[in-house]
């Protein structure tokens, strides 16, 4: 089963948020899928 991350923040930089978001995907990294990127 693949994680999928969504953060929603209309007032933060997306550079700003990219630090927690790849801490948070680390955290589901085990459920893949075998690729990763990140979109904004």
């Amino acid at each position: 089963m693949c994680g999928i991350i969504g953060v929603f923040d209309l007032k933060t930089d997306s550079e700003t948020l990219r630090p927690q978001v790849l801490e948070m995907a680390k955290s589901i990294r085990h459920r893949g899928p075998d690729w990763s990127g990140i979109y904004c």
